[in-house]
């Protein structure tokens, strides 16, 4: 609406969110070609203190002022009714005509700057460096092609160290992944895990237990005073034990958000939850359970 009156404004070709979007998104450029002028510099920040802050329909002199919602400019609207559609002026703000292709705003270069040559060839050196090439290994390590390929294939690329921004003599190393050890992906690799819970205190203040296990009947138990320290369990055992391919839990908050799922993401663990309400399905409950026995008998 602009002075009292309600416009339709058509947005032709454009993508269609509105099932999973509030907010309705236009590609400036696409109105710019249809001739409508966008002026979306907040006044405050203008370079020359003359702008509009608005979208201009030079052809039909029409202007909407925009408004901000933090940084971003933002033109209001409403859903239309039957009789907008037949009382109200429509308005195109993109072009109804023909297929738009974006390599069209592409302009020939008229400046041969030298420097800027230059800045554009280092920063297309970097991001071809962004992938690590045998090519690339072999010139920085002075090693042949073959042993740079071999180096390639037994290691991964998880684990890249810049030394961007501030300069230091050494790059500090993150422990666990000079001391962690990758376990086989096998039946035996995979692991399961599921808290335990005892009606009497330990002497050391432990009220739960986090127990890890795999098919190969071996376990290991991390003592606890809440079962929000599970993710401290977990990383124990990524660290003493190794990291799984696999982990599967059931659906405990603990065991499925937070800091337990950050550390199954930092380390390419990839998590597996039961079904509500079956717990057959987590090997650790079975394991659990004759553990329970053995100490009973053992008591």
């Amino acid at each position: 609406m602009i002075d009292g009156v309600t416009v339709i404004l058509h947005l032709n070709q454009c993508l269609d969110f509105r099932s999973t979007m509030e907010d309705c998104i236009l590609c400036t450029n696409r109105a710019r070609i249809n001739n409508v002028i966008i002026d979306d510099i907040p006044l405050s920040v203008h370079p020359t203190g003359e702008g509009t802050h608005s979208i201009y329909f030079p052809k039909d002199d029409i202007r909407f002022p925009l408004l901000l919602n933090g940084p971003v400019s933002y033109l209001p609207v409403r859903y239309l009714t039957d009789w907008d559609l037949d009382n109200c002026r429509h308005l195109d703000i993109t072009n109804c005509e023909g297929i738009w292709n974006p390599e069209d705003l592409k302009n020939p270069v008229t400046d041969k700057n030298v420097k800027s040559e230059y800045n554009v060839s280092a920063v297309m050196q970097l991001s071809e460096r962004n992938s690590l090439t045998p090519e690339h290994l072999s010139q920085l390590w002075h090693i042949s092609i073959r042993d740079a390929q071999r180096t390639i294939k037994a290691t991964t690329q998880s684990a890249i160290r810049s030394n961007k921004g501030v300069r230091s003599k050494r790059l500090k190393t993150i422990p666990h992944q000079q001391l962690h050890t990758q376990l086989a992906n096998t039946y035996i690799g995979k692991f399961a895990s599921d808290t335990f819970f005892s009606n009497v205190l330990s002497l050391r203040g432990n009220k739960c237990v986090q127990l890890f296990t795999n098919r190969a009947n071996y376990s290991k138990s991390y003592p606890m005073p809440a079962r929000s320290s599970a993710p401290k369990a977990l990383d124990r055992f990524l660290h003493e034990v190794g990291i799984p391919p696999e982990l599967l839990t059931d659906n405990a908050p603990e065991l499925v958000k937070c800091e337990w799922t950050k550390l199954c993401r930092r380390y390419n663990v990839k998590q597996r939850a039961t079904e509500p309400y079956s717990p057959w399905q987590n090997p650790a409950e079975l394991e659990g359970g004759i553990i329970k026995r053995k100490l009973r008998k053992i008591m």
